[in-house]
């Protein structure tokens, strides 16, 4: 049985300004160059879930270090082109924590979020997040 450390969700948004030709259009350019991305940084299962005004990619890891995630945000950040938005979230296997960039033209916006152990959830109402 494979161990994969990570999963990736991704969710790129596209403008309701572009018409249906051009979603299409960017749609394909888009698959190719978030594949070639995530199989550089060695992600496996990459799966694309098209819908009307977004796509989705689902991903897995074995492994993946806060530097080689914070490159992958950045080249994802680089396709998120005038009229195309977008998050992806990084989930540890263990639920230790839970990594979030935002993906706007030019540079991602990065957070990390650490998931406390259920009994700390019960006793507080409020969780920190960290914006790297």
């Amino acid at each position: 049985m494979a161990y994969f450390h990570f999963e990736c969700f991704c969710n790129l948004t596209y403008d309701k300004e572009l018409t249906y030709e051009e979603v299409l259009e960017r749609e394909e350019q888009l698959k190719l160059s978030i594949e070639r991305l995530l199989s550089e940084s060695e992600a496996v299962h990459i799966d694309f879930v098209p819908l009307s005004d977004n796509l989705q990619v689902q991903c897995a890891f074995v492994d993946l270090s806060p530097v080689n995630w914070q490159e992958l945000c950045a080249d994802m950040a680089q396709l998120a082109v005038s009229g195309i938005q977008g998050r992806m979230v990084l989930l540890d296997r263990n639920l230790d924590e839970m990594q979030i960039c935002f993906l706007a033209a030019g540079k991602p916006t990065l957070a990390r979020l650490p998931l406390p152990e259920p009994h700390i959830v019960q006793s507080t109402r409020k969780l920190d997040i960290n914006i790297l």
